[in-house]
């Protein structure tokens, strides 16, 4: 995948990340989506490409830039402190290096269009030749203002003598529709259109925008980097955790709860649909947890400790993780969605959840479907060595 590119003179990057854009939601409609479909057909197109735990949007955004597991950036969205016995909620923490830093260190140029996991870690918004904007606005607007970079080498406030190296763009659509909490469809088929319906809308603004690239002749030195940080499992109310806890209880003796106040032997926390699982007494054995779990029917996956290692998730993100079956989540704190809604989110081991849309085109390269299992965090260091610039990673891309 690499040799050519190696050989030959460095390329502009683009880097598209389309929140929550499901391979699903592309790959069952053959008729839609001609502009990504064309792209596809002359990229390398990652057919079994996945996110990895936490399969939420700030860590998977954080593991791309640096192409590290939570374990090394310390993103991993949430984590019980045993010291503390306090929640603790990461934020945008990142302890690795991101691509923006890499190159900038290189005396390369980056622009951030709203791809937050570079602000302040390689763009700023004081530094034009390391800048992030923040425009807001739907995927739309912040198109608008990447097609008016390539046609006038103009951002709003600012203008520029010649391309940056890198341009990251960020756009959440997909995300945001995903969820269902604002717009309420009520079936699975209902939710999954109304994502689809605005992904129509952004497979044309990719159109335009390499219709514009094309125009201005820079399709002959680029690489596009396109891909997402998660996809998208649907549940319904309401919450397991109560069942759960009563269930795990009963079946171990040992004393389980979500409320750390009560002094547990252990405690259940959950995100969304998964719940990670602390073992806070020593007279707890794992394995009657994990085997009493296992049992139980709304339970699909559990991972205990060592797989957790095995998966590069961060030391303090649990003792063991229990996804459940599709259709059901542990979530809290969800009150005002109205009854009968369905719902949808990322923290789940569901394929729809992991499997994410990803291609690399680059030009001069032959298109080909990859269809070993790739990780997202592989993508950054082989769309950097395809345009011949510094790689974060000297491994290789496959999971």
């Amino acid at each position: 995948l690499y040799l050519e590119s190696e050989k030959s003179m460095k390329k502009h990057l683009l880097y598209i990340n389309l929140d929550g854009f499901a391979y699903y939601l592309y790959s069952n409609n053959p008729d839609r989506f001609p502009h990504l479909r064309a792209l596809a057909s002359s990229s390398t197109f990652f057919a079994s490409c996945y996110s990895s735990i936490p399969s939420i949007t700030v860590p998977m955004q954080v593991g791309i830039v640096t192409g590290k597991k939570c374990g090394e950036t310390g993103n991993c969205y949430q984590y019980f402190d045993k010291g503390t016995r306090s929640i603790v909620k990461t934020g945008r923490l990142n302890k690795s290096k991101t691509v923006a830093q890499l190159l900038a260190e290189n005396g390369y140029r980056v622009l951030s269009i709203q791809q937050f996991a570079v602000e302040d870690h390689g763009c700023t918004a004081f530094d034009e030749d390391h800048l992030y904007i923040q425009p807001g606005g739907d995927a739309v607007n912040r198109f608008k203002i990447l097609q008016d970079y390539y046609e006038s080498l103009s951002l709003p406030g600012h203008s520029f003598d010649s391309l940056h190296d890198m341009v990251l763009f960020y756009a959440d659509d997909l995300d945001s529709a995903g969820h269902n909490y604002k717009e309420h469809q009520n079936t699975e088929e209902e939710r999954v259109e109304n994502v689809r319906r605005k992904l129509d809308v952004i497979d044309r603004e990719i159109g335009k925008t390499l219709d514009i690239i094309e125009k201005k002749g820079l399709m002959d030195s680029i690489t596009i980097l396109l891909t997402a940080d998660h996809g998208m499992v649907s549940y319904t109310t309401p919450s397991l955790l109560p069942i759960l806890v009563d269930d795990l209880s009963k079946k171990t003796g040992y004393k389980v709860s979500s409320d750390i106040t009560g002094s547990p032997d252990i405690f259940l926390l959950p995100t969304t649909i998964e719940c990670q699982g602390y073992i806070l007494n020593d007279i707890v054995e794992e394995e009657k947890v994990l085997s009493a779990l296992k049992q139980l029917e709304y339970v699909e996956v559990v991972l205990s400790k060592k797989d957790l290692e095995k998966e590069g998730v961060l030391d303090s993100f649990g003792d063991f993780l229990i996804s459940p079956v599709k259709g059901a989540a542990f979530y809290i704190g969800l009150d005002q969605i109205p009854e009968g809604v369905i719902l949808a989110s990322h923290d789940s081991l569901n394929e729809e959840a992991q499997h994410v849309f990803a291609l690399i085109f680059s030009s001069g390269e032959k298109p080909c479907v990859l269809k070993e299992k790739y990780q997202i965090q592989s993508l950054m260091d082989i769309a950097l060595r395809l345009s011949s610039l510094p790689v974060l990673d000297k491994k290789g891309g496959l999971a």
